[in-house]
């Protein structure tokens, strides 16, 4: 739910630290009212304040968290939602492998099926995401008339402006030779 909230965020404008302040104002709501409605929050104050170790590692935990939601922030921002969830899997995927190796447990083949299932489906789901995006752009290309922001732009087809010379190409060789930008 909160990366596809970031990414909303994101396309509205909303700056980096913008999006962390709101997430983590919203995270403090909802952790206060489950912390205050089950009575943990007072075990929590009392037990940070029993010793100054509790305190301290409090902080330094607080400070680690602070960087981490930074840089998944900035993946959500760069690369999406499903992309962000998928990391996120990938890292938690690697925990659960390294507990195998630090505290042996019987193995079973539902362990591999179940992580081909979840990884395979945010695979597909980034894939057509992307496939969206990308037509998306090819038809708002095609809308335009091969035409971006006043520029002509290269390769498009026939009858298009030629980057080099700033006149329709006739010669369909030359819009064939014409660097194309992916």
């Amino acid at each position: 739910f909160l990366p596809n909230l970031q990414q909303a965020l994101f396309k509205q404008g909303a700056s980096t630290l913008e999006v962390t302040y709101y997430t983590n104002l919203y995270v403090f709501c909802i952790m206060t009212l489950m912390g205050g409605g089950s009575g943990h929050i007072k075990g929590a104050i009392s037990f940070v304040m029993s010793n100054w170790v509790n305190g301290t590692l409090l902080l330094f935990y607080s400070i680690v968290a602070y960087w981490a939601i930074n840089f998944h922030i900035r993946v959500v921002q760069r690369y999406g939602s499903v992309v962000a969830v998928l990391v996120g899997n990938l890292r938690k995927a690697g925990t659960i492998a390294l507990s195998f190796l630090v505290f042996p447990k019987p193995f079973s083949w539902f362990y591999v099926g179940g992580t081909l299932l979840v990884f395979g489906g945010l695979t597909i789901t980034a894939y057509a995401k992307d496939l969206r995006r990308r037509e998306k752009a090819s038809r708002e290309e095609d809308s335009s008339g091969g035409v971006a922001n006043g520029v002509p732009m290269q390769g498009v087809g026939p009858g298009t402006l030629s980057a080099n010379k700033g006149t329709p190409s006739a010669n369909k060789d030359s819009i064939d030779k014409a660097p194309h930008s992916s």
